[in-house]
């Protein structure tokens, strides 16, 4: 059976070129759709596909361009997929004007977000925020549905270029269609929050979810904002959900209060015994500057009112921080 020649068939040169597509070798699946004329066969959009996406995945952005172009030489129509690996090569060149110019001739054969993810993230790459927004408009006309992948390029487009409200507006479109931020996403917005100045809503995400990525940047945000209550209650936070609060997370935390000439409210937490408490100290510390800062008269523990219906009333208002009185008493001595 080995001695004998199998003959050649576009399905077998399609195998090749996936199986080149796989092993980075888009020399070689170049090559093979080459030699796939050569022996009088037509080669097919999947052998272009394939092709396209063995020079994505090595970064040879030029080559996957002319091998779309030739999809037309061919009588061939591209789909969304030719189209996605044509943009994600360009993405991942970071030729995002090539991205744009392929997505504009294009869309009409949208099926997906696929290559509108792809070009949104050569967009973010390359920090033009505005092409990305436009990507984003074309993709909404086109009746695309947006996928968290997505909303994620769209939130990185926009925080390369620090557009913050931009970033809570993306959210507020997230939570209409129903799309559950990821981890990275959430981390955004953590950034997002803090740049606002609405440190409510950074504690309520903190409450809400515990990922890696919110924890540093909630205490990256409570930090840069050195106001020492937020990085109190950060921590508190945390140790109350028994969330892990990593080194670096914890060393931002506590160097904020250091700087605001507050670490010896930090300490207890810092004790590794007697848990119970020292975080039932903290707590008192936390909820009290919290309290006041809020509003509130009764003491309450900050830790159960975050994520409670009355905190996410509060944290719809305007931030307690910009009032004097409240920036006085969180300015005070221990």
């Amino acid at each position: 059976m080995l001695s004998q020649r199998i003959p050649a068939s576009v399905v077998s040169f399609n195998a090749a070129i996936g199986a080149a597509a796989e092993g980075f070798a888009w020399w070689t699946a170049l090559f093979l759709v080459a030699d796939l004329q050569r022996c009088a066969l037509q080669p097919t959009l999947p052998s272009f596909c394939a092709a396209m996406t063995a020079c994505a995945r090595a970064e040879a952005w030029e080559e996957a361009l002319q091998t779309f172009h030739a999809l037309s030489w061919h009588g061939l129509r591209p789909d969304a997929v030719a189209l996605g690996a044509a943009i994600s090569a360009c993405d991942r060149g970071t030729q995002w004007q090539g991205a744009l110019h392929l997505f504009a001739g294009a869309s009409t054969v949208l099926t997906d977000a696929i290559a509108a993810t792809a070009a949104i993230s050569a967009c973010a790459q390359a920090d033009k925020w505005q092409a990305a927004q436009q990507l984003w408009v074309e993709m909404h006309r086109a009746g695309v549905p947006p996928t968290v992948t997505t909303c994620d390029a769209m939130a990185a487009a926009y925080s390369r270029s620090h557009r913050w409200q931009q970033v809570l507006a993306l959210q507020a479109e997230m939570h209409e269609a129903s799309l559950q931020p990821s981890p990275g996403m959430l981390a955004i917005l953590a950034k997002g929050f803090g740049a606002s100045f609405h440190w409510a809503k950074a504690l309520n995400l903190l409450a809400e979810r515990c990922e890696a990525p919110v924890r540093g940047a909630v205490a990256a945000e409570c930090a840069r904002s050195t106001m020492w209550a937020y990085s109190l209650a950060s921590m508190v936070a945390m140790r109350q959900k028994q969330a892990p609060l990593d080194s670096v997370a914890f060393g931002i935390l506590t160097g904020a209060c250091a700087k605001s000439q507050q670490l010896a409210r930090a300490v207890p937490l810092l004790s590794p015994g007697g848990l119970e408490a020292s975080g039932a100290l903290a707590a008192f510390l936390g909820q009290a500057t919290r309290a006041r800062a809020f509003g509130w008269r009764s003491a309450g523990d900050l830790t159960e009112l975050v994520g409670t219906s009355e905190w996410r009333q509060r944290r719809k208002d305007e931030d307690p921080v910009a009032s004097d009185e409240s920036r006085a008493y969180l300015e005070e001595p221990a």
